[in-house]
């Protein structure tokens, strides 16, 4: 359980593993060879022992304890190459106590991936802190925001509140506009506004009278009358309004 075995063991595993099989094949062989169907045993052996060793016991992960939480950590962990940043999605393969799949480095350290550890521990005599491997996802890999960034992030944040704040004043300001308004319309004596009704007809009739005008200039006939019915119609609904 050794962290600075790690590699050791997982480079030797391959053959380790063979022993273990040829270990067990051997003596299964001995005790069934004196039957006539000997041969159809060793077939079957072959096979079951084969998946054994290469779907059992080649992706057994190579087990090591944080000397700092002694907690167990396993190579079948997902992990982030420190040299370059790689992803090493294939632990099986490529575990951090081996080499990155894809740069080739070979970490000489490792961040433990534990929460309440989360300290580095070393994987071989040089005791290299920096490029130090890590899980992948790892919180404890995410770096804190600089001073300047926290400062333009309250600056944004201040700028949309003041934003929403001024927008809600505008809004005010216009109600308040309307309701003014209203009340004006409301403080009129019959007078004023018969004034008013009368000086709207006035400005819809003169604007009637000069649309007609410019239709004179520019169209004849039965397209005319239809231009200037679309100008009645239109005049009288505006009339009806006021």
């Amino acid at each position: 359980m050794d962290a600075r075995t790690a590699r050791i063991r997982f480079k030797v595993r391959p053959l380790t593993n063979f022993l273990l099989v040829i270990a067990i094949f051997i003596p299964l062989v001995s005790l069934f060879s004196a039957y006539w169907f000997s041969f159809l045993i060793d077939l079957a052996l072959i096979a079951v022992l084969g998946f054994l060793f290469f779907f059992v016991l080649e992706r057994r992960p190579i087990k090591l304890t944080c000397p700092h939480c002694l907690k167990t950590i396993e190579t079948n962990t997902p992990w982030i190459c420190g040299f370059k940043g790689c992803e090493n999605q294939q632990p099986d393969n490529f575990p951090f106590v081996y080499r990155c799949q894809h740069c080739g480095a070979e970490p000489k350290a490792y961040r433990c991936h534990h929460s309440d550890c989360k300290q580095i521990f070393f994987l071989t005599e040089d005791v290299l802190e920096q490029n130090y491997a890590h899980c992948l996802n790892s919180p404890a890999e995410i770096p804190e925001p600089d001073e300047r960034a926290k400062k333009l992030k309250k600056y944004k944040e201040t700028k949309e509140e003041k934003k929403e704040r001024l927008e809600i004043l505008k809004v005010d300001r216009d109600l308040r506009i309307m309701r003014n308004q209203l009340k004006t319309e409301k403080k009129k004596t019959p007078g004023e506004v018969l004034e008013r009704n009368v000086s709207s007809a006035l400005e819809l009739e003169a604007a009637r009278d000069r649309l007609k005008a410019i239709n004179a200039t520019q169209y004849k006939g039965a397209e005319l009358k239809r231009k200037n019915a679309t100008v009645d119609l239109c005049y009288g609904r505006q009339l009806a309004e006021e």
